[in-house]
C-alpha cells in the first residue's frame, strides 16, 4: 500500500485515500450500530427470560407447596410452548426435581450444573435464568429456565449483511463522484508533470503551461512558468558564456602548442649543437663555455616544460596514459637517472621497493617519473650532506584494493612547519630567496600535487628543521590494476650467509632488506675494525659464503681494502660503487672482486650478481661440462627474448616444468651466456636488436664444434615456411609459432629434456628436425636487424624534414657519425617528392612545418606506398609529445615519435630498431 502511495499517480492516490477514508467511516459506523443492536437484543432477551421465570414461578407454587408433579408440569407446560424456551425444570428446597422439559436429554439435570438462585448466565447455546420461587417470603424452590440466543446471531447476521451492501452502494456512490471532482485538482498537476517531462527530454525551457485555476495549483503553475522564464534566460546566457569559454580554451590550446614548438624548437638547436661541440677537441676555457651554455639551456628548458605542464594542469587538459609498467624498474631506472647529480654532490641516494610491493603495477609511468624526479631534485638541491632515500611499500591493501606509499627522505635543511603550507602553491617557495640561491620557479611541486590528484592519491610533507624533510605521496590501485610480484631468490642464496660492509646506515638497511627477503642470512657492519671482528667470530664456525663490500668506505683505499678482505676471508667479495667510482670497481672486478655492483642498488641487477656469485651451477658446469648433465640436477634452459613481459612469461612456465632459467635479451649475449655456461635447452626468439636469433643460433653453432649440441628451439610470430627452413638452416631444433601457449611450450620443454636425458646424449649429434602437423601461414616482411658494429651497413640513407635548418643540421651531424648518408627536405611537400624519386632507410619528420605539415605528408606517403607494398619507416620529431599527439601521429601511419630536443640515445636506439645500424662511432 504504502508502495502505491510512493509511486502511483496522484489519480490513484486520491482515489485510494477516498476510498480508503469512507470505508473506514462506515466499518466504525457498522461497528458501533452492530454493537448497539447486540447490547439491545441481549437486554430484551434478558427482560423475557425472567418474565417467563416469574411467570412459571408463580405457576408453580401450590405444586412445590404440596410436592406434586402432575401440576408441576401442568405449569410447565403453560410456558414451554415458546420456540425459544430450549429447557425449564421446577426444583424443590432442597434440591430435588419436580419437573422437566427439554428440547433435548442430557441438559442440566442436577442442580449444581444450573446457575444460582438468581443468577442470571450467558451459555454456549442461550440465555440461563433460575428465579427463587417464595411463599410469604419463605423459599419454597425454584424453577431454571434456558431461552436460545439464536435470535442474537439472526439478527447480527441481518444487520452485517445489510451493513455490507449499504457500504458497497456507498463506496460505489463515493469512488464516482470522487472521480468526477477531483479532476480539477489532478488535471492542473499532470499538466505541470507532462510540461516538466518534455522540457527534460527536449531541453526546451519554451514551453509553458496554462493557468486554469485560482488555487493553491494556480498559484504552483504561475510559479513554474516564472520560474522556466528565469532559466531560459540564464540558460541563454550560459550558453554564449560556454562558448566564449570554448573559444577561449581553444586558443589557450593552440597556443600552448605553438609556444611548446616555437619555444623547444630552437632548444633542440642550443642542446644539440653544444653536445656536438662538446664532442669537439675544446681548450679548457672553450669547453668550459660550453658546459655552462648546456647547463643553463638544459635548466631553462626544464623551466620550460614545468610551465606547459602547469598550464596544461590549470586548464585540466592532462590525461593519464594508463599502461601496464614494472613498479620496481620504473623506481629504480629513475633514482638511477639522479645518480651522477647526487654522486657530485656527495650524497648517498638509496632506493627501496619493499618485497610486499606489486610486481606489475596499471598506471602512467611518464608521469610518476616526473613526480620522482621533481621529489628526489628538490631532495638533492636542498641537501648539503648525508642521505637521500626513495621508499615504496603498500600502504594498506584490501580484497579488492592496493594503496601505495612513495617517500622521498633527506637529510637537508628542512622547512619551518609555518611555511609548508606554501610549498605545493603555484610560484611560491619557503622564501623568497631560495630561487635565487637554489634555482626554480617554484612550480614543480604544485605540478606535482595536481598530477596526484588527478591520479586519485594525495601528496604532504613532514620536515624539522636542519634535520631534513620526508615528501609522501599515495597512488591508489583497484584489483585490476597490480599484480603482486612471486617469491624471488632460489637455491644459490636460500640459507646463505652474507656479510655487509657498508658505513651508510640507509645503505645498509636497503641491502638487508633485499638479502634476507631473498632467504639470506645477513651480518651488517660499518666499519673495518668491525669487519675483522666479524670475520674473526666466524671463522671457527661456519665461515660467510658471500661478503658485499662499499668500496667508499671512509679512510680506505678501495684496492687494499679488497685485497685485504679477500685475504682475510675465503668468501667472495662483491664490491658497491657509486657512479664516479665504477671504472676502479671494474678494474678490481677483473683483479680481486668476484662481482661488482653500482650504487644507488638496483635489486635485480644485484640478485643476478649474487646469484652468480653465490650459486654452485658455476661448479656445477664445469663439472658437466664434459660429463654430461647429472641426472639428478634440475635442468636449465636459456632464454633469448628481447620483451620483458615475454621474459617474465617463458621464466614462469619454465618454473612450472620443473626447470631453473637464466634471461637475456639479444643474441650477443645470448652467445657470452652459451659460452660461459651449460644450458640443457634454449629457447630462441628470432626478432631481437642488436644481434638476431638466426645469426646467434650460427655463431652458438659453430662454437660447438667438438662439444656437446645443445637443443634450441626458434619462438617467433613469422611462421612462414621460408621463415621456418631459414631457422633450421641457422641450427635450430624445433619451431614453435607465438603467440605460445601455455600447454605446448610446457610439452615442448618436457619433451627436449626428457629426450636428451633418456638418451644420455653427451656427444655431439645432429638433432631429428621435427615437421610441423600443418602448413605454417605465410611470412611477413621483417624490418631488418642489426648484427654487430663490424658488419652494420654504412651508407643507409635517411630522409630529415624540417623547416626548422638549425634543427636539420644537428639530426644531419649526429646521424652522419652513426654512418647514414642524410638527405633534407623544408616541409612536407619536399618530403614527399623526395620519397617518390629515390628510397630510404628511415624518414624523421617534424610534424609542425609551413605548408603541408608533417602529419598530412605521412598520410601522403602511407597512400603512395597502398599499391607497392613498400613501408617505409616514418618517425615524428616534435615538441608536442603528449597522448594525443602521439595518438594523432600513429593515426596518420607515423612509426615512432621522438620529442625535441632530440636524445641522441633514443635516437640510437630508433636507428636500431629500424635501420639495423651499430654502435656510435667516433667523430
Amino acid at each position: 500500500m504504502m508502495r502505491l502511495l510512493r509511486e502511483g499517480s496522484i489519480e490513484r492516490k486520491l482515489n485510494i485515500i477516498i476510498t480508503l477514508t469512507v470505508c473506514a467511516g462506515l466499518l466504525l459506523a457498522t461497528v458501533a450500530m452492530s454493537f448497539l443492536d447486540w447490547s439491545e437484543t441481549r437486554r430484551q432477551m434478558v427482560q423475557e427470560a425472567g418474565s417467563v421465570a416469574s411467570v412459571l414461578g408463580a405457576n408453580c407454587t401450590d405444586a412445590l407447596v404440596t410436592g406434586d408433579v402432575l401440576a408441576s408440569r401442568e405449569a410447565l407446560a403453560s410456558v414451554t410452548g415458546q420456540a425459544e424456551i430450549l429447557e425449564a425444570s421446577v426444583w424443590t428446597r432442597d434440591g430435588r426435581q419436580l419437573a422437566r422439559f427439554a428440547i433435548r436429554a442430557g441438559l442440566h439435570e442436577r442442580a449444581d450444573a444450573m446457575p444460582g438462585i438468581g443468577e442470571i448466565r450467558w451459555g454456549p447455546t442461550g440465555l440461563e435464568v433460575r428465579r427463587a420461587v417464595k411463599l410469604d417470603n419463605l423459599l419454597i424452590g425454584s424453577v431454571y429456565v434456558r431461552i436460545s440466543s439464536s435470535r442474537v446471531r439472526e439478527r447480527l447476521v441481518r444487520f452485517g449483511f445489510l451493513a455490507v451492501l449499504v457500504a458497497g452502494a456507498t463506496m460505489l456512490v463515493t469512488v464516482r463522484i470522487s472521480r468526477r471532482m477531483q479532476h480539477a485538482v489532478t488535471e492542473p498537476l499532470l499538466r505541470l508533470s507532462d510540461a516538466s517531462r518534455r522540457i527534460s527530454e527536449q531541453r526546451d525551457y519554451s514551453i509553458r503551461v496554462e493557468r486554469t485555476t485560482e488555487d493553491e495549483v494556480g498559484e504552483l503553475v504561475s510559479a513554474f512558468n516564472e520560474m522556466l522564464d528565469q532559466i531560459e534566460t540564464h540558460g541563454q546566457e550560459l550558453e554564449a558564456a560556454k562558448e566564449s569559454a570554448e573559444a577561449a580554451m581553444v586558443a589557450k590550446s593552440q597556443f600552448l602548442a605553438t609556444m611548446s614548438h616555437e619555444l623547444r624548437t630552437p632548444m633542440n638547436g642550443i642542446i644539440g649543437m653544444t653536445g656536438l661541440l662538446l664532442g669537439s677537441d675544446l681548450d679548457v676555457d672553450q669547453r668550459d663555455f660550453t658546459e655552462t651554455v648546456r647547463t643553463s639551456a638544459e635548466r631553462l628548458l626544464t623551466t620550460i616544460n614545468d610551465l606547459l605542464d602547469f598550464s596544461r594542469l590549470e586548464s585540466h587538459h592532462v590525461e593519464l596514459e594508463l599502461v601496464e609498467c614494472d613498479l620496481r624498474a620504473e623506481v629504480e631506472e629513475t633514482v638511477e637517472m639522479l645518480a651522477q647529480p647526487a654522486c657530485a654532490a656527495g650524497l648517498e641516494l638509496c632506493c627501496l621497493v619493499r618485497s610486499d610491493a606489486p610486481e606489475t603495477v596499471k598506471c602512467d609511468a611518464g608521469r610518476l617519473r616526473q613526480i620522482l624526479l621533481q621529489l628526489i631534485g628538490n631532495a638533492i638541491k636542498f641537501t648539503s650532506d648525508g642521505v637521500v632515500s626513495v621508499t615504496v611499500s603498500v600502504q594498506k591493501r584490501t580484497e579488492h584494493a592496493c594503496e601505495l606509499m612513495f617517500r622521498v627522505r633527506d637529510t637537508g635543511i628542512g622547512i619551518p612547519e609555518d611555511r609548508r603550507h606554501r610549498l605545493f602553491e603555484s610560484f611560491s617557495q619557503v622564501d623568497a630567496s631560495m630561487t635565487r640561491r637554489y634555482d626554480g620557479a617554484g612550480i614543480g611541486l604544485a605540478i606535482s600535487r595536481e598530477i596526484i590528484e588527478v591520479m586519485g592519491g594525495e601528496i604532504g610533507v613532514e620536515s624539522e628543521v636542519d634535520a631534513g624533510s620526508t615528501f609522501w605521496f599515495t597512488i591508489p590501485l583497484s584489483a585490476d590494476d597490480f599484480v603482486d610480484a612471486p617469491a624471488i631468490g632460489g637455491p644459490e642464496l636460500w640459507g646463505r650467509h652474507v656479510l655487509v660492509i657498508e658505513d651508510g646506515l640507509t645503505s645498509r638497511k636497503v641491502l638487508e632488506h633485499h638479502l634476507g627477503a631473498w632467504g639470506c642470512a645477513v651480518d651488517t657492519v660499518a666499519d673495518w675494525t668491525a669487519t675483522c671482528a666479524a670475520l674473526d667470530a666466524r671463522s671457527a664456525s661456519r665461515p660467510y659464503d658471500a661478503v658485499i663490500l662499499d668500496l667508499e668506505l671512509p679512510e680506505s683505499d678501495p684496492a687494499t681494502r679488497s685485497r685485504e678482505l679477500v685475504a682475510l676471508s675465503s668468501a667472495p667479495v662483491v664490491g658497491l660503487a657509486s657512479v664516479g667510482d665504477l671504472a676502479t670497481a671494474r678494474e678490481l672486478e677483473h683483479e680481486v672482486l668476484a662481482g661488482c655492483a653500482v650504487k644507488p642498488v638496483r635489486s635485480r641487477a644485484l640478485l643476478d650478481t649474487m646469484r652468480a656469485v653465490l650459486g654452485t651451477v658455476h661448479n656445477a658446469r664445469s663439472e658437466t661440462a664434459e660429463h654430461g648433465l647429472d641426472a639428478g640436477s634440475r635442468p636449465r634452459i636459456l632464454i633469448v627474448e628481447d620483451n620483458t613481459a615475454n621474459q617474465k612469461y617463458l621464466a614462469r612456465i619454465a618454473a612450472r616444468t620443473g626447470c631453473w632459467s637464466e634471461v637475456v635479451a639479444n643474441g650477443q649475449e645470448a652467445i657470452r651466456a652459451h659460452g660461459q655456461f651449460r644450458f640443457d635447452m634454449v629457447l630462441m626468439d628470432l626478432m631481437m636488436p642488436v644481434m638476431d636469433g638466426l645469426e646467434a643460433t650460427r655463431r652458438i653453432r659453430q662454437g660447438e664444434s667438438g662439444r656437446r649440441r645443445t637443443p634450441i628451439v626458434a619462438l617467433t610470430a613469422n611462421a612462414g615456411e621460408a621463415d621456418r627452413e631459414a631457422a633450421l638452416e641457422a641450427g635450430v631444433d624445433d619451431y614453435l609459432e607465438k603467440p605460445v601457449s601455455v600447454e605446448d611450450l610446457e610439452q615442448l620443454i618436457r619433451c627436449w629434456i626428457q629426450g636428451k636425458r633418456d638418451s644420455g646424449l653427451v656427444e655431439p649429434e645432429p638433432q631429428p628436425e621435427p615437421q610441423p602437423a600443418a602448413p605454417l601461414p605465410a611470412p611477413f616482411v621483417a624490418r631488418p636487424q642489426a648484427t654487430d658494429a663490424a658488419i652494420a651497413p654504412a651508407t643507409q640513407c635517411v630522409l630529415v624534414a624540417d623547416d626548422n635548418p638549425v634543427n636539420q643540421r644537428l639530426l644531419a651531424r649526429i646521424l652522419e657519425r652513426f654512418g647514414c648518408h642524410v638527405e633534407t627536405a623544408n616541409d612536407g611537400e619536399e618530403a614527399c617528392e623526395a620519397l617518390s624519386q629515390m628510397e630510404f632507410a628511415l624518414v624523421l619528420m617534424d610534424v609542425q612545418m609551413p605548408g603541408v605539415d608533417g602529419l598530412e605528408a605521412t598520410r601522403r606517403v602511407r597512400a603512395s606506398e597502398a599499391n607497392t607494398g613498400r613501408h617505409v619507416p616514418i618517425v615524428a620529431v616534435s615538441a608536442n609529445t603528449s597522448a594525443h599527439d602521439v595518438e594523432l601521429g600513429r593515426l596518420a601511419g607515423m612509426d615512432e615519435y621522438l620529442s625535441k630536443p632530440v636524445d641522441i640515445a633514443r635516437l640510437r636506439d630508433v636507428l636500431v630498431q629500424f635501420v639495423g645500424l651499430g654502435p656510435l662511432r667516433a667523430a
